[in-house]
């Protein structure tokens, strides 16, 4: 019983300290929304993306609904690509999809197979006979493989329409 309360905890995180053990972070949702302001949005009103996206566009989604997009130093709020979707691997394939459709190359850094299923279902159904931006998945582990989002959705062609059935989530989630 004394693990069960001190999870539920609510911290009162700063960027300062260290950060508590993933468990208190994950299991208390005041934590996670703290942990997300610190990690992103702190960020995104200093000047350092000014610097670092001279040359790179960053697209983020943070506490708010609305993604930021820093591109050239200047902060652009995305109103258009406004979700309520809760889970993470859909908005980072809503946005993923969106700046490949509007031209920008697209990189995902993540390690979660479901965030591959989902990029290259939706690849597949919003891209096909348009002409997108490439796109890439890459692991945050520099060992494993990159993966052409593009290419794995033209080459699975026959069974990207229905990759959601697989995953036990065939609703249209974007």
């Amino acid at each position: 019983m004394m693990q069960r309360v001190r999870l539920n905890r609510v911290h009162k995180l700063t960027p300062e300290m260290p950060a508590p053990a993933k468990p208190v972070i994950l299991t208390n949702t005041k934590n996670t929304i703290q942990l997300n302001v610190i990690l992103v949005e702190v960020p995104l009103n200093s000047d350092y993306y000014t610097n670092a996206t001279q040359k790179h566009t960053l697209t983020t989604a943070g506490v708010s609904d609305v993604p930021v997009e820093i591109v050239g130093g200047v902060r652009i709020d995305w109103h258009d690509l406004c979700s309520k979707h809760e889970e993470g691997d859909i908005v980072m394939t809503q946005h993923a999809i969106s700046c490949s459709l509007s031209g920008k190359r697209v990189r995902v850094v993540c390690d979660d197979t479901d965030v591959l299923v989902l990029l290259v279902h939706f690849y597949h159904i919003k891209c096909r006979g348009r002409n997108p931006a490439s796109m890439i998945m890459s692991s945050l582990l520099k060992e494993l493989a990159v993966i052409d989002i593009g290419t794995t959705a033209t080459e699975h062609s026959g069974i990207a329409d229905d990759l959601l059935q697989f995953m036990g989530s065939p609703e249209q989630i974007l």
